[in-house]
C-alpha cells in the first residue's frame, strides 16, 4: 500500500494516507479521503512544450470543476493548440502521447485549471476538479 503525502485542506499540516482511503488530521482533526492515482500527480506539470517521444497513450480528461473547459494541446513549439471543449461532467477520451502537454482552463479564459503530460504509457482517467 503506497502511502501519499497531502496537506490536510483545514489547516495545511502534512498528512499521509493510503491512496483510496482515509485519514484523520493529527493538528485540526478533519477527515481526508485519498482517492486519487498517485500516477495523476506525476503527470503535473510546468512544461511549456510538448515532447516529441513517440510513446503512445490513452487519455481521457473527466471534468468534475462544474465549468465548462477549454482543451488545448502545447505543441513541440509552445503553440496552443485547441481540442475542443469538455462540458461539464462530460468525459474526452483520445490517444495522446508520453511527454504531450495538455492545458485545461476555464472556457474562454486563461485560468488555467490544470497542465498535464503523461509520465508512461498507462492508460489514465484525470478528473480535473
Amino acid at each position: 500500500m503506497e502511502l501519499v503525502p497531502r496537506k490536510c485542506g483545514q489547516c495545511g499540516a502534512p498528512v499521509d494516507a493510503a491512496v483510496g482511503g482515509e485519514v484523520t488530521c493529527k493538528y485540526c482533526g478533519a477527515t481526508l479521503t485519498i482517492d486519487e492515482d498517485p500516477g495523476l500527480r506525476r503527470g503535473l506539470t510546468r512544461a511549456t512544450r510538448s515532447e516529441d517521444t513517440r510513446a503512445p497513450v490513452t487519455i481521457t480528461f473527466v471534468n468534475a470543476t462544474g465549468s465548462v473547459l477549454d482543451l488545448l494541446w502545447l505543441d513541440f513549439q509552445g503553440a496552443e493548440r485547441s481540442y475542443g471543449r469538455i462540458e461539464v461532467g462530460e468525459h474526452k477520451a483520445f490517444n495522446t502521447f508520453v511527454g504531450h502537454v495538455w492545458s485545461l482552463r476555464q472556457a474562454g479564459s486563461a485560468v488555467e485549471i490544470l497542465r498535464w503530460a503523461a509520465h508512461d504509457q498507462v492508460p489514465r482517467h484525470v478528473t480535473v476538479r
